[in-house]
């Protein structure tokens, strides 16, 4: 389970290979606890790494495979949290709800889901439907406290 790795700088204008070769040392796999020589060619500097190669290692080779991000129609593809949608509507119903019914906890409700929605909102969202949602919120806390300036009372302090 132990890589060693050897690295090795060699000149390109010294050696005799083209540039952008990749050579390995020999054809034939090499037995466990034997060297795997690779060199690779960059910009003039001929880099040769030397690796222990195991047959106990745990990595399978032909498991890797690159990540590619999931298509956006896709359910769970990035950019799909419905949670700022969600939030927006809350805060309006709770908005509305404030306003009308002049209920002071509504009213904060609102606000608190406004909060959120802004919070987890993405740059490419509908900023006027965000503001104005915020907005609304804000109005009935404004609103439910200049009809009836007395402290609020939670809901359940009545039963």
């Amino acid at each position: 389970m132990v890589e060693l790795a050897v690295i090795s700088c060699v000149d390109e204008r010294e050696n005799d290979r083209p540039g952008g070769e990749i050579s390995h040392a020999g054809d034939t796999k090499p037995a466990e606890g034997e060297l795997l020589e690779e060199e690779q060619v960059k910009g003039g500097l001929s880099v040769t790494m030397q690796t222990a190669n195991h047959s106990s290692d745990p990595k399978r080779a032909d498991k890797i495979t690159r990540y590619k991000p999931p298509a956006q129609g896709t359910p769970g593809a990035p950019g799909e949290d419905p949670t700022t949608d969600y939030m927006n509507v809350l805060g309006m119903i709770f908005s509305m709800c404030g306003l009308m019914m002049r209920l002071k906890w509504c009213a904060w409700v609102a606000l608190y889901c406004s909060c959120i929605s802004f919070a987890n909102a993405r740059v490419n969202d509908d900023t006027k439907q965000m503001l104005s949602s915020f907005m609304l919120s804000i109005s009935a806390v404004v609103m439910s406290y200049l009809q009836n300036p007395q402290p609020m009372t939670p809901p359940w302090s009545n039963i």
